[in-house]
C-alpha cells in the first residue's frame, strides 16, 4: 500500500481511520535526504501491517500549515496517530528496526 498524501481534505478521514488501525503521519520534504529515508522505512514498515497500521505522508513543502496544526518544529518527524490522538513519535532518522520496537507493545 502506497502512502496516502495528507491534505486539508483528507486529514479528517485518517483521524476516523486511526478508531481501527494506527496511522503513522510522516512529516517530510523534498529538500531533505532525511526525510525522504524515513518516508520509505516507514512505507516498509507499514506495507508488512497492512492490517494494523496506515501510512500517511505530509509534504512539508506543499501543506506547511497543516504540519503546523500537528505542532511539527522538525523534519522528519513522523507521529503514531491512535484514536485521533498522538501516542507516540519522534523527530529525526530512526531505522526500520527502530520503528518496528516502537510499534511492539
Amino acid at each position: 500500500m502506497d502512502p496516502i498524501a495528507v491534505s486539508f481534505d483528507n486529514v479528517r478521514d485518517l483521524l476516523a481511520q486511526s478508531q481501527h488501525k494506527l496511522v503513522l503521519f510522516v512529516f517530510w520534504s523534498e529538500r531533505s535526504e532525511q526525510s525522504k529515508q524515513q518516508l520509505q522505512g516507514c512505507h516498509t514498515v507499514c506495507r508488512d501491517y497492512p492490517e494494523q497500521l496506515v501510512l500517511a505522508s505530509v509534504n512539508c513543502d506543499h501543506d506547511q500549515e497543516l504540519a503546523m496544526q500537528f505542532g511539527v518544529r522538525s523534519l522528519p518527524t513522523v507521529m503514531f496517530i491512535q484514536q485521533g490522538q498522538p501516542v507516540d513519535g519522534f523527530a529525526g532518522l530512526e531505522t526500520e528496526a527502530q520503528i518496528r520496537q516502537r510499534l511492539q507493545p
